[in-house]
């Protein structure tokens, strides 16, 4: 058996049919049959989740360097995928054959790659490292005359005092590319190759979103509202105060939200993972999911209007482990046994659909982080230096 962990202690069972190990924080149960098999699970506390297996997923490893795979992005086109790595690499790859196709990006050796950003169209790839270094390329995909990808640099570069670039993410014409620290956000132009503006927000917490209507403006999506400014000068466009939602107590207004992942729905909605720390001492964290529907995203925001624009989806949290993304305007996500499960939109929660599950060895906390869906279904869950790659009819 190959893992990256360091396996620190070992026991049987008592009847000797099991063997346990601790790595890290998790402790694993080993049988006979590794795999943890449909029938083995109990349902009985799952009673309105309706239960159907696809097909069986098509798991494939990339048999290149076993330097541990530490970020995952795809493009608009379903035959590549992009790895980086625990070594600085940045890599793209066949989907079909796994083949290595060329070599990106090099950062540090001594950093690892922990965001990667695919543009829409596939034309830019930008790369973030942990010690705070911005790489973004520009690609040219390969053509029936020219059988490979072209590179060529755009941007290398650090914000002020080395902070941690908490995100970056491109324009709808992708000629700017917005990068965002937990103490200021500044633009770069993508043709001119320079800073176009910066500015001393403090988005920490929150998530860039390019506006559904409107090409000039960006939105932020914080806990209690959507600020929307213009992508040219970062200028507020118009006063911040909280959504028309918030105010009417559709949302929460706890402290110190935090927005920890988004999944757009189409173009209708966007699901929100909404993390929620007390002031109270010891108090733990709370975690819910608010829809926002896109379409309450004014154009010309007016403060005074009173529109709802979210709902907190009621009941949903206490079955999503992980959100993955979305497939044919359905939510993808993780349940607490580690089941691929679908999810129609709706207000409250009534349902869900599991499909196929993870095998339990494949079970890492840092991985389940990383898992990736594809525009066309097709799940990338990373392991070590491999990418197992899942195809179902999800």
């Amino acid at each position: 058996m190959k893992h990256e962990e360091l396996v620190i202690d070992l026991a049987f069972s008592p009847d000797g049919t099991r063997l346990y190990d601790l790595r890290g924080s998790f402790c694993n149960a080993w049988e006979p049959d590794v795999l943890i098999r449909a029938d083995d699970l109990d349902h009985d506390d799952k009673s309105s989740v309706n239960e159907t297996l696809t097909s069986e997923p098509v798991l494939a490893s990339d048999e290149n360097s076993g330097t541990a795979i530490t970020s995952l992005a795809c493009g608009p086109s379903a035959l590549f995928y992009c790895a980086g790595k625990e070594d600085g690499s940045v890599t793209i790859y066949d989907m079909e054959t796994r083949e290595r196709l060329r070599k990106v990006t090099n950062h540090s050796t001594s950093s690892s790659v922990i965001q990667l950003e695919w543009s829409e169209t596939g034309r830019f790839l930008g790369s973030v490292d942990d010690s705070g270094r911005l790489i973004v390329k520009r690609l040219n995909a390969p053509t029936p005359k020219k059988n490979r990808w072209a590179v060529f640099p755009v941007c290398d570069m650090r914000m002020d005092n080395n902070d941690a670039i908490e995100q970056i993410h491109f324009s709808a014409g992708e000629d700017h590319l917005l990068i965002s620290s937990s103490t200021s956000v500044c633009v770069w132009s993508l043709k001119a190759k320079d800073e176009v503006c910066r500015s001393t927000l403090s988005p920490s917490g929150g998530i860039w979103l390019n506006h559904p209507r409107s090409s000039a403006s960006i939105v932020l999506i914080i806990g209690i509202g959507e600020l929307h400014y213009g992508w040219h000068d970062l200028e507020p466009i118009a006063p911040h105060e909280q959504s028309p939602g918030a105010m009417d107590g559709q949302v929460s207004t706890e402290p110190r939200e935090k927005i920890q992942k988004v999944v757009q729905i189409g173009k209708k909605w966007l699901l929100m993972e909404v993390i929620s720390d007390s002031y109270q001492e010891n108090a733990s964290p709370q975690r819910h999911f608010d829809l926002l529907d896109l379409a309450a995203i004014e154009l010309d925001p007016n403060p005074g209007q009173q529109r709802t624009s979210r709902y907190i989806v009621k009941g949903l949290n206490d079955y999503i482990r992980e959100l993955i993304g979305c497939s044919q305007d359905r939510v993808v996500f993780l349940d607490h046994q580690f089941w691929v499960c679908t999810w129609e939109v709706e207000p409250n929660y009534t349902t869900h659909k599991r499909h196929f599950f993870l095998p339990k060895d494949w079970i890492n906390p840092t991985t389940l982080k990383m898992v990736l869906l594809n525009n066309h279904g097709t799940i990338l869950y990373p392991k070590g230096g491999d990418v197992a790659i899942l195809k179902s009819d999800i």
